[in-house]
């Protein structure tokens, strides 16, 4: 009987999920990745092995109910060198990545670039980034990077989804 009520629940849950989702709402992640660990991860796409490589780096984690649905949350990880923020589930889940945010030096993206370079060579690394009040944006895919400056330098750099879940 005990069994019997934990699948019910799933299943009611799942059937609740499946019609909050929009159809045509699960899509491979395209855009821009970042690389740590040897795992290459894209906002919008699976967390997973992602956090699990980079599981010894990892310094503290937090959850808030999810600003992007109903149910659900929003994880943050920070780690020695970045911080990400994905959708999941349950608490602590790893879900779908929301955003990556990068403000240590030491990190450079594959296009080449990293915390405290010159804005000129935001042009080098993202010939097509648009720059509005110090921060400039490139799209690619269903990803965008947003590059924020102070001083003629890059200050933090970061990516976010910008498909729906």
């Amino acid at each position: 009987m005990k069994n019997q009520k934990k699948f019910t629940i799933v299943v009611i849950l799942m059937v609740m999920i499946g019609c909050m989702m929009p159809m045509g709402s699960v899509h491979a992640a395209s855009g821009y990745g970042f690389r740590s660990q040897g795992v290459t991860v894209k906002p919008g796409g699976s967390a997973a092995k992602f956090i699990d490589a980079n599981r010894k780096y990892l310094v503290k984690t937090t959850n808030t109910k999810s600003c992007i649905s109903k149910s659900g949350y929003d994880v943050k990880r920070v780690y020695t060198y970045f911080t990400i923020v994905t959708y999941a589930s349950k608490k602590n889940g790893k879900g779908k990545l929301e955003s990556i945010t990068i403000t240590n030096p030491q990190v450079v993206t594959p296009e080449g670039l990293s915390c405290g370079m010159n804005e000129s060579e935001i042009k080098k690394c993202y010939s097509k980034a648009k720059e509005t009040n110090g921060v400039y944006v490139a799209a690619k895919g269903k990803s965008k990077i947003c590059i924020e400056t102070a001083d003629g330098k890059v200050k933090s750099i970061e990516y976010l989804y910008a498909g729906k879940y």
